[in-house]
């Protein structure tokens, strides 16, 4: 395979791999952003509760809301790795 092939290869695969994390991350904001706006409410309504000591952190909105925080998280790394991965394969390109 020539120089130019295989740089051409690396490129087809860093943007393989940038695109999936533009995918998670996109995804990783835009879904939780949502699901957080639909139990906004509950979570509203839970603060004076819990404040009173009434409530419990089993609350279904709680235990939402710290679930889609943590796949937020868990979506930001997996972009931030599949994006350095890309940067990696890009710096094999050769002149």
């Amino acid at each position: 395979m020539g120089k130019a092939a295989f740089n051409e290869r690396l490129k087809l695969a860093a943007t393989y791999w940038n695109n999936i994390s533009a995918g998670l991350m996109l995804t990783g904001l835009i879904l939780p952003y949502l699901a957080l706006n639909y139990w906004v409410v509950d979570l509203i309504a839970w603060v004076p509760d819990w404040l009173d000591g009434q409530a419990k952190l089993s609350d279904p909105a709680i235990v939402a809301a710290v679930s889609t925080l943590v796949a937020t998280v868990a979506a930001y790394v997996a972009a931030s790795v599949c994006r350095s991965f890309a940067d990696r394969l890009l710096v094999r390109i050769q002149d």
